[in-house]
């Protein structure tokens, strides 16, 4: 069972969220990270990405930017 479980909304982060929040995070959290067709590519920032974090990519068929804020 993760320690803490972040939720990230991937329309409204900048590109570094998942690296800063590395930084603080306890050890064990989960980071389920909802994007859509209207966020940057998550696949490009997850290969970047140093640490071992345990990231869930969720897509979200919204259709407009901003909808995933009105789910």
């Amino acid at each position: 069972m993760p320690s803490t479980i972040y939720l990230i909304d991937y329309e409204n982060t900048r590109s570094g969220i998942l690296d800063a929040l590395e930084s603080i995070a306890p050890e064990g959290s989960l980071f389920l990270m909802f994007y859509s067709e209207q966020t940057r590519m998550p696949e490009k920032i997850l290969i970047s990405l140093s640490g071992e974090l345990d990231v869930r990519l969720i897509d979200c068929k919204s259709g407009t930017h901003d909808s995933m804020d009105f789910l």
